[in-house]
């Protein structure tokens, strides 16, 4: 075949004054979604940090607020408590090297904040930055909570000592009845301040308190109870957790305070989910321990809830953020090599084969120069519905930017690809009909390469693809496969 010289793309404009218009129209589109993110990050209400080998690559105003720390370049070590540092930084480096299951994901530790000694939880998972592998982390200040849990221990210590106490003193002096009545009556006194101490802190904690039965029944909970299942003290009082769940919960919630009666051992549940009053669903963790009487035998159960709904929702926000593309709701470039990595392995593993269709809509800058830019947008909003009607629900669609995408086609046996290429061709050159604008003249070019005759690799795979695109788009509105003997001019 001859070599195919390059030739002005329609698309792209004439000169400088077309290539300029296409940058300012990419920045602009990174600006918004840079902003985007930015704006989530920022306002944040969990601290948001991404840290490697110990030091901080980024951290969002929350993070800086908490923990007292300014500039750049920042070393996390620095500010871990030193008895926890150790701790932190091995399981940092674990995470990094890939042992992430020997490791909880969710753990507190202290750190120091201008000479003050705070207690944090963190939340690490595992993200690429700057194309090295780093932690994402959510940071949760629970200073707050630690004192509570200690001065609650405190007190029950006292509590338990004095009862002791008290024992010893009527065993030794079981003569002096009368003044040991009194003593007991000083003691329940001291029981009861001491109880309604308890009340308190849990009335002023933020986590959930509640305890129940053995029959599951509410008895006692604190007020940031009622905040979370949205009903007041009189609605919660003897209530059953199968009024505010699911069935399907609600066994899974018996399984576990089962597992704890018959273990003795305290459990904690991940990912539960409410209803409240109102209909709404809520994610909560939650930690249950048996309750037993003075004779050992298990009365009960008590449990610390916490609301994780708004931090599971902005982990998986930026996750969908990640990986697909805002305008069109497509998978992005990076989702696209992933997913197309992951299929030639998979392909290559059992001797399949695989078609990667690269896809460039010719005249689509006219539309955007008469129409503008809008009307440019929903038109490529249009060409992904049409495309996910096109193809069926196994092959994986993705927008490269600007008007170029991309299809993985991923039949197991024989992709077709040219079958494939023409219906995609004859429902994109349809006529599009946008606010009372007709385009009728949006016409496809269409590259292809197969794996493995065209290449074993990613890298070759879409290279390959974007050459026969080119030799498309110079014998327009037409598929071709790719061929050894083409080449492409840069």
């Amino acid at each position: 075949m001859k070599k195919i010289e390059k030739r002005p793309d329609a698309k792209k404009g004439s000169g400088s004054e077309g290539e300029l218009a296409d940058c300012q129209k990419s920045l602009a589109e990174l600006e918004k979604t840079e902003s985007l993110y930015r704006r989530i990050v920022e306002n944040a209400s969990e601290g948001i940090l991404v840290a490697r080998e110990g030091r901080i690559l980024f951290c969002n105003p929350k993070v800086r607020q908490m923990l007292g720390i300014y500039g750049s370049d920042l070393s996390f070590a620095e500010i871990i408590h030193p008895d926890d540092r150790e701790m932190v930084l091995c399981r940092h480096h674990m995470r990094m090297a890939g042992n992430s299951e020997m490791i909880p994901s969710l753990y507190p530790f202290r750190v120091v904040k201008g000479g003050e000694i705070l207690w944090v939880e963190i939340n690490s998972v595992m993200i690429q930055w700057e194309g090295m592998p780093a932690t994402l982390n959510f940071v949760t200040d629970i200073t707050e909570r630690k004192r509570a849990e200690e001065e609650l221990a405190s007190y029950r210590g006292q509590l338990e000592e004095l009862v002791s106490e008290r024992t010893a003193q009527l065993t030794r002096a079981n003569g002096l009845l009368q003044n040991e009545i009194q003593e007991r009556w000083r003691a329940e006194a001291a029981l009861r301040r001491s109880e309604e101490k308890y009340k308190n802190i849990l009335k002023s904690i933020e986590e959930g308190y509640f305890e129940v039965d053995l029959g599951g029944h509410m008895i006692f909970f604190n007020d940031a109870m009622c905040e979370i299942s949205g009903c007041n003290p009189k609605e919660l009082m003897g209530m059953h957790n199968r009024e505010y769940t699911s069935p399907e919960t609600a066994r899974r919630m018996y399984e576990v305070f089962n597992r704890v009666y018959q273990t003795g051992r305290s459990v904690k549940i991940m990912d539960f989910e409410i209803i409240r009053k109102d209909g709404t669903p809520r994610i909560l963790e939650m930690s249950i321990a048996l309750i037993r009487d003075e004779g050992e035998k298990p009365e009960g159960f008590r449990g610390i809830v916490r609301d994780v709904t708004e931090r599971n929702q902005a982990q998986a926000r930026l996750a969908y953020l990640a990986y697909h593309d805002s305008l069109t709701g497509l998978l992005n470039r990076k989702a696209f090599l992933e997913r197309l990595e992951e299929s030639i392995t998979y392909a290559g593993r059992y001797g399949m084969k695989r078609a990667v269709l690269f896809i460039d809509l010719d005249r689509f800058k006219q539309v955007n120069d008469t129409y503008g830019h809008e009307i440019g947008d929903k038109l490529l909003e249009e060409v992904a519905r049409r495309l996910k009607g096109a193809i069926r629900s196994t092959d994986i669609i993705c927008r490269l930017g600007g008007d170029e995408f991309t299809v993985i086609l991923n039949n197991p046996d024989n992709p077709r690809p040219k079958i494939a290429a023409d219906k995609i061709r004859t429902v994109l050159s349809e006529p599009y009909v946008i606010d009372n604008v007709t385009i009728d003249y949006i016409s496809t070019s269409i590259g292809i390469s197969i794996f493995p005759d065209d290449g074993e690799e990613v890298r070759t795979l879409i290279r390959n693809a974007d050459i026969a695109m080119y030799s498309a788009k110079d014998a327009r509105d037409c598929c071709i496969c790719y061929d050894e003997g083409m080449v492409r001019f840069y």
